[in-house]
C-alpha cells in the first residue's frame, strides 16, 4: 500500500515479482501458525526436524521479501534522492555535459593513470581522443563506465548479467538502450554521460556479450509465416 508509484508498476511489469508476493505471505502465514502450534502451544513439538522446518521457512519468507525490495526499489536506492547507482538526479545533466569518467574522483584518477594522452592541458579529460585509442583501450575505458554506473545493480554473468541481457544484440540497439535506459525500462535510472562515453561502454559491452542463441533462420523478404 505504501509502495511508490514506480514500485507499484514494477510489481504489475513482472509475473515473477507478484508469485513472490503470494509466496511471501504463504511462508508467514505457517511460520506463525507453527510458532503459535509449536512454541507458544505445545513445546514438546518442538523437534529437531520442526525446528529446521521452522528455520527454512523462515529463511524462505525473509529471502522472498528481500528479492522483491531489492527488484521494486528500483531506479532509486532511496526513493528520488540517490539513484541506485549512487548519482544523484540533480547531477545527470551535468555528466551529460562534462562526462561521466570526469565527474567521478576514481574514475578520473584512472583515466589520468592509464590514459595520459587523453588528459588536456586544463587536467580534464578531452573525450574527443577517445577515437584515436585503440579497440581494446576503448573497451577499457567502457569498462569502467560500466564498473561505476551499472555494476551496482548489473554483473557480467550470473544474477542480472549483462551478458545475458545484452545477448545478440548489435551495437545499434545497445547504444539505443543506453541512451534510452530509463525510456527503454523505467526502473533505471538515466544515462549519466556523454556521446562518447555511450559509444565506449558500446565497445565494452559488444566485447563481452553473448552471441544469439540459436533459433528460426531469418526469412527471405516479402515471405512470412
Amino acid at each position: 500500500a505504501l509502495l511508490p508509484a514506480s514500485a507499484r508498476a514494477a510489481l504489475a511489469a513482472s509475473s515473477v515479482l507478484n508469485v513472490l508476493m503470494v509466496l511471501i505471505f504463504v511462508f508467514t502465514a505457517i511460520v506463525f501458525v507453527m510458532l503459535y502450534l509449536g512454541p507458544y502451544r505445545n513445546p514438546r513439538w518442538v523437534t529437531a526436524g520442526f525446528a529446521i522446518l521452522f528455520l527454512a521457512l523462515g529463511l524462505a519468507a525473509t529471502s522472498t521479501g528481500e528479492y522483491i525490495r531489492e527488484a521494486v526499489r528500483k531506479p532509486y536506492v532511496i526513493h528520488r534522492t540517490v539513484f541506485s547507482n549512487g548519482t544523484y538526479p540533480q547531477d545527470v545533466a551535468r555528466l551529460r555535459q562534462e562526462g561521466y569518467l570526469e565527474g567521478g574522483t576514481w574514475t578520473k584518477a584512472f583515466v589520468t593513470m592509464r590514459y595520459p594522452q587523453l588528459i588536456d592541458p586544463q587536467g580534464h579529460i578531452d573525450r574527443t581522443r577517445f577515437a584515436a585509442l585503440d579497440e581494446d583501450a576503448q573497451a577499457d575505458l567502457g569498462r569502467v563506465v560500466f564498473q561505476y554506473q551499472c555494476n551496482s545493480c548489473h554483473s557480467i554473468s550470473g544474477y542480472s548479467g549483462i551478458q545475458d541481457l545484452t545477448r545478440g544484440w548489435t551495437g545499434h540497439v545497445t547504444r539505443t538502450v543506453i541512451e534510452n535506459l530509463n525510456q527503454m525500462h523505467f526502473f533505471m535510472p538515466p544515462w549519466q554521460g556523454t556521446p562518447e562515453e555511450a559509444g565506449v561502454l558500446v565497445k565494452y559491452l559488444q566485447q563481452i556479450r553473448l552471441p544469439s542463441p540459436y533459433g528460426p533462420a531469418a526469412l527471405p523478404s516479402g515471405q512470412r509465416r
